[in-house]
């Protein structure tokens, strides 16, 4: 009888990466002085600046995410390069000690991604969850990624998350008391989609916010 063999059809890619080099003293005082100017949200504070990676500080830090994106449009989606992955909203999003960022996703946008600005490795993580529907439930001894509906990763300050903008993910509650800072961003597409009959061609328009 030959060893039985479990096929991964249709995985959901989160890419992991680091920036590998410190963060500046201008990028993070900058950074902090957006704290100041952050509004409350379910659990923790957000910018209220929605484009945070326009400001002149974090263009370096732009720049690492949008190679980021033509690396992830490339090598996970297989895309040609006449496609752009481009990143539209970005902010901050800051946790302090018994805080915690509500189960979401991001709408209105195909991969989202999360750089940690600041993190403690040893305490800081943050969860996935898939959308499901059980009739039957059915006690489970051994747990792994077949067969939970949700799923933790530890993160680190300078590590990057990437990952499909329907995903649903948490912060939960922090047990430790050191501030937890993140910029988060959305992307869209631009480029001619379709094929030979019938095609669609997206364009870099600005971007407003609806009120």
């Amino acid at each position: 009888m030959s060893e039985p063999i479990i096929h991964g059809l249709f995985p959901t890619p989160v890419l992991s990466t680091k920036i590998n080099r410190d963060f500046t003293k201008k990028e993070i005082d900058f950074v902090l002085k957006q704290k100041n100017n952050s509004i409350k949200n379910v659990g923790n504070f957000i910018s209220k600046d929605e484009f945070i990676l326009k400001n002149k500080q974090l263009k370096n830090i732009r720049k690492f995410l949008e190679n980021q994106c033509k690396f992830y449009l490339n090598n996970v989606l297989g895309i040609s390069d006449k496609i752009e992955l481009y990143i539209t909203l970005s902010w901050l999003n800051f946790t302090d000690g018994k805080q915690f960022h509500h189960m979401h996703q991001h709408t209105n946008s195909l991969i989202s991604g999360v750089l940690y600005l600041k993190a403690d490795k040893e305490n800081d993580t943050i969860t996935f969850a898939k959308k499901q529907y059980r009739e039957i439930t059915i006690p489970t001894e051994k747990f792994n990624t077949w067969n939970s509906g949700s799923w933790w990763l530890p993160i680190e300050t300078g590590q990057l998350l990437m990952f499909p903008s329907f995903l649903l993910h948490e912060v939960q509650t922090k047990k430790n008391n050191n501030l937890r800072i993140s910029l988060a961003f959305n992307t869209f597409i631009s480029g001619t989609l379709g094929g030979s009959t019938t095609k669609l061609k997206l364009t870099k328009d600005k971007i407003y916010k609806c009120t």
